[in-house]
């Protein structure tokens, strides 16, 4: 099952509105805008976040920073991500 992480430290699960995959629109409205892959994951999961969070200044997202620690020395995750294994995604 998906998970949305929110930048308020909230976490919730979500399931694709067909039953089976989530679609683009989906992403989009889950992240607040235009997606891309953050990072895979161990476990065949991706984290999907906005691609334009550290643009647009969202806020730091703490959780999803601590999972993706093997970003960059100094990076950072920022607004809310979708977490999904591989085969939830079209």
């Amino acid at each position: 099952m998906a998970r949305i992480l929110k930048t308020d430290g909230s976490e919730e699960q979500v399931s694709p509105k067909n039953g089976k995959y989530f679609v683009a629109e989906e992403i989009h409205g889950f992240v607040g805008g235009y997606f891309e892959i953050i990072i895979t994951l161990r476990s065949d999961r991706l984290m999907f976040g906005n691609e334009d969070a550290k643009r647009l200044r969202l806020p730091l997202n703490r959780k999803a920073t601590e999972i993706a620690a093997w970003l960059r020395p100094g990076d950072y995750v920022s607004g809310d991500v979708l977490i999904v294994s591989n085969d939830e995604v079209d």
